[in-house]
């Protein structure tokens, strides 16, 4: 990167480039009053509802393997206006499209571009940094966001994704070497008043944490996530890669967390629908609603033959009268029934 390039980088941490004009109406001496930073960043606003505030950095996380980088560039298709819908169903109509930077870091410039022509993305919709023509040049933070600033500006672009923020830096990412890192993509969003995008890696899950993603699991110094407004986790409930992926918020400065989704990848795409939901245990109860379902579905039954039926089964009585609860059973002098259309008028709960 250019002298330049770095130059204009290191400027966008400051909160100004030099002392404000006298009549800066920002600024009261040395101190900005309310109704100067109310001016300066306005409400939040959203590019896509909910998930990725403008003006600042948005974290998408999740372990490998799980379509994150796939997630990013349908991302990037909405920013440009060739998708419209957000992942999550909401449509775009309150998004003004532009191109986008995308500032790969892992090398994988082919499968993305490969990804975005079949989601409709054309030239001019995102913008990838090859200083000097170098098209495999990757990118260094935070000495590139300099260069970033400069594509994003000249192309009038509407959002930076940074794919992926580990691949970026040298950095050891438990070190509070990694705040000048996040700082420099805060500054950079906040000046260009753009979403920033940036996506990570979730360090392993060992064997007694739960399979639901958190922030805890977000690889590296808690530094990372605190300055990120947004945190979207992605992640599979099942070590399977044909099983679904479910998307939710782990964070959320700005607001009620938005309701989780999932999407599955397919030879024809990305297929996005419901969350999948972790599997619960089967309780006592649950298993004595199966059982005693079963055996009133064929026809109703003495409970004086049900309770042995149940015992044998390790039922207990009262986890057998649970689940005649559950089912709503009618009764009459003795006999279970299922509340059926047959039953109804025949018996009495």
């Amino acid at each position: 990167m250019n002298e330049d390039g770095l130059a204009l980088g290191m400027s966008l941490l400051d909160l100004s480039s030099g002392p404000a004009p006298a009549d800066d109406p920002r600024l009261l001496g040395d101190a900005a009053s309310l109704s100067a930073i109310s001016r300066f960043y306005g409400n939040v606003r959203w590019a896509w509802p909910q998930w990725v505030p403008v003006g600042h950095v948005t974290l998408l996380v999740g372990p490998q393997v799980v379509g994150k980088s796939y997630l990013a560039a349908n991302l990037a298709a909405c920013f440009a206006g060739r998708v419209k819908t957000w992942p999550d169903g909401c449509t775009v109509d309150g998004w003004q499209p532009g191109p986008v930077v995308l500032a790969d870091t892992e090398e994988m410039r082919g499968a993305t571009v490969e990804r975005l022509l079949a989601m409709g993305v054309r030239d001019g919709d995102v913008f990838f940094p090859a200083p000097g023509g170098d098209l495999t040049y990757v990118p260094r933070l935070p000495d590139d966001v300099g260069l970033l600033a400069h594509l994003a500006e000249e192309h009038d672009c509407q959002g930076i994704i940074v794919d992926s923020l580990s691949g970026g830096h040298t950095l050891d990412e438990n070190s509070a070497a990694m705040r000048e890192v996040l700082q420099s993509l805060v500054a950079l969003a906040g000046r260009l008043q753009i979403p920033v995008i940036a996506v990570h890696h979730a360090r392993k899950r060992s064997t007694f944490e739960p399979v639901r993603l958190t922030l805890d699991r977000v690889r590296g110094s808690s530094t990372i996530t605190q300055f990120c407004r947004s945190v979207i986790g992605v992640y599979r409930l099942v070590d399977d890669p044909m099983a679904p992926s479910r998307v939710e918020s782990l964070k959320s400065s700005f607001g009620k967390p938005p309701e989780p989704f999932g999407f599955t990848i397919t030879d024809d795409g990305m297929v996005f629908g419901d969350a999948p939901e972790e599997e619960k245990p089967m309780t006592m109860t649950d298993r004595a609603v199966d059982s005693l379902e079963a055996q009133l579905r064929r026809q109703p039954q003495r409970y004086t033959e049900l309770l042995p039926k149940a015992e044998a089964e390790g039922i207990s009585k009262n986890t057998l009268y649970r689940a005649r609860e559950r089912l709503r059973v009618f009764t009459l002098d003795g006999i279970w029934g299922l509340p059926t259309s047959s039953t109804h008028g025949k018996w009495e709960r």
